[in-house]
């Protein structure tokens, strides 16, 4: 059977490589971004800036594209801003 337009659409949304859930592991090699479909490393070297707003900390890694981490999600977003600037200055 083959599948519809709307199918698929809607398996996109539900587990989207863009909009899907994923891990983010970080340590002093870099990024790691994990989906259910994909796995992806951010090397310190790539990270162009780190910024902060009240919700969010963003890694920016093109002038356009930026990894987006919820502080609300994290246990500690004051360590975790503390530890990415230190890695980020390497």
């Amino acid at each position: 059977r083959s599948r519809g337009l709307g199918d698929v659409y809607k398996r996109q949304i539900e587990d989207g490589f863009i909009l899907g859930k994923k891990k983010i592991n970080i340590d002093e090699h870099g990024i790691v971004v994990a989906g259910e479909h994909f796995k992806s490393q951010v090397d310190w070297s790539a990270v162009l800036e780190i910024a902060e707003s009240e919700e969010h900390i963003y890694l920016f890694v093109d002038k356009v594209d930026a990894l987006v981490l919820p502080k609300g999600q994290l246990e500690d977003s004051a360590g975790v801003i503390e530890y990415l600037k230190a890695g980020h200055q390497r």
